[in-house]
């Protein structure tokens, strides 16, 4: 009885040891979640059109509707899995985001936000939310985004948040929404390529001084993993070709089945433009590490819209100015990361 009693204790020990060291996994979440603006008209940004009296007829009701689909969507990816970061592009200021956490659905989780208002003309900003749980801030930046050789140029500014993780880990983030291709894909590319330039110095700076820094890139960069400004000018290469020479990884994967192969969809062509790119530290299996060294597209059902001819997109909340109350125009990207204790 008593080398039972030994035994017994011994396994006991054994398994709480064990437990200790076990890593729990959480979430990470990057959504555009399609012009999330309140409905007030500010005098400093040209937002009219979502407004009651705007093209769009956007009033409270609309607004409220649009927080709770967004809160539905980002609940949905939470089933198994507390969130770590969500970050947020296409929001109009830190109210939304502040309507956001206090909907039903996400009211229970203790989430931080870093905001600050960007300088893009029509007043859409990048966002982060974080749990309090397991992060600690430090300190936060926004870096503008200048064009050389057109100083009028005004687009969203890139945030970096700093903190400290609940096992002692120190974690860069970055959230992105890098200037569009509305003037066209070739036109418009030497903008992306200086948001890529600018990222890029400031992920060099943070690698300079540690090497094993763990940096978290993520955004709708609107340049897809294979364009110049993401694989030549920003370095991040495919997580499929690491190499001892790449400082950054792209770790969104396409599905490997199904008639969705992207978070965005185009002139009947379905692409990532939503991307998360890391650093080697976040794939070395160590204490803080990217589950599987990818992320992945988003979608339930509901977020789906199949037109007559059976083709599938994501359910858009506005179709130009017509009202259809979906979900957003775009599929939100996610990534579990493992916090080893």
């Amino acid at each position: 009885m008593k080398n039972l009693s030994i035994l017994l204790l011994i396994c006991l020990i054994a398994s709480t040891a064990f437990a200790k060291k076990m890593p729990t996994t959480y979430k990470v979440i990057f959504y555009n979640v399609e012009n999330l603006f309140d409905p007030a008209d500010d005098s400093k940004t040209t937002d009219e059109e979502f407004t009651p009296n705007g093209t769009n007829k956007y009033d409270d009701a609309r607004y409220q509707i649009h927080l709770e689909h967004t809160a539905k969507v980002l609940t949905s990816m939470l089933e198994t899995e507390q969130p770590l970061f969500i970050g947020l592009s296409e929001i109009e200021n830190k109210k939304v985001l502040e309507d956001l956490v206090k909907t039903t659905s996400l009211h229970n989780y203790n989430l931080g936000i870093v905001h600050q208002e960007s300088p893009d003309a029509r007043g859409i900003d990048v966002g982060l939310l974080y749990n309090k749980d397991l992060f600690t801030l430090i300190s936060q930046e926004f870096i503008t985004v200048k064009i050389a050789d057109d100083a009028d140029f005004k687009t969203r500014d890139i945030l970096h948040a700093k903190g400290t993780l609940k096992n002692g880990e120190i974690i860069d983030v970055f959230v992105n929404h890098w200037p569009s291709r509305r003037e066209g894909q070739v036109e418009s590319e030497p903008r992306r390529i200086a948001a890529a330039s600018i990222l890029k110095v400031a992920t060099d700076k943070l690698l300079s001084a540690n090497p094993n820094a763990n940096i978290l890139m993520m955004g709708d960069f609107n340049d897809y993993p294979t364009d110049k400004s993401i694989l030549n000018t920003l370095g991040a290469t495919p997580v499929s070709e690491m190499n001892p020479s790449s400082k950054l990884y792209n770790i969104i994967q396409k599905p490997a089945t199904g008639a969705i192969q992207g978070s965005h969809f185009y002139n009947k062509e379905w692409g990532f433009l939503d991307q998360m790119m890391v650093s080697k530290a976040l794939l070395d299996g160590k204490k803080t590490d990217i589950m599987n060294k990818k992320a992945e597209v988003f979608y339930r059902d509901f977020m789906i819209y199949t037109n007559k001819e059976g083709i599938q997109a994501p359910n858009k909340f506005y179709v130009g100015s017509k009202y259809v109350g979906g979900y957003s125009d775009h599929f939100p990207i996610c990534t579990s990361v493992s916090i080893a204790k």
